[in-house]
């Protein structure tokens, strides 16, 4: 599973590192979107998705049924995504390509979090996570995992 936490305090294989300062959108049905963003683009935090962006996974793209919302990790929710396969290969394909670059991830259109791209991701798993002195990036996500957390 591929973490990507909003800070890079976690233990494990911490692939990005994002904030979510200024969140305010509520949970609700799955309306996610991950997109490529110019490096310019990454104080959009509270802001709407940039019209350029290169949109990686939409709705449509993530499975609510394969995610689940874990428990808290360093006094931290998490919210592990599962995207569909057409858009986890397009998310390999992309941060494979921008290593060192940004993602927007992105509720309702409004940018929730900004996480850097530390390593390509190679799976549809997707553990978010928000800082500990920050908004629960859970409450937002959390239409987009509906399925019982797996036991190992």
């Amino acid at each position: 599973m591929t973490r990507l936490p909003v800070w890079a305090g976690l233990v494990g294989s911490v692939i990005l590192a994002a904030s979510t300062a200024g969140c305010s959108v509520l949970a609700g049905p799955c309306d996610v979107t991950i997109a490529g963003i110019k490096d310019t683009d990454i104080d959009g935090v509270g802001k709407p998705l940039p019209d350029d962006a290169v949109i990686l996974a939409r709705p449509a793209d993530i499975d609510p049924a394969a995610g689940h919302v874990l428990g808290e990790v360093d006094g931290v929710a998490n919210v592990v995504l599962q995207l569909r396969p057409e858009a986890a290969a397009r998310l390999k394909t992309h941060t494979t390509a921008n290593v060192g670059h940004y993602l927007a991830i992105a509720v309702g259109g409004e940018v929730v979090a900004v996480p850097g791209i530390m390593a390509a991701i190679d799976n549809g798993d997707l553990q978010l996570s928000g800082a500990p002195d920050g908004p629960s990036i859970a409450v937002p996500l959390a239409g987009c995992a509906t399925g019982a957390v797996p036991s190992d």
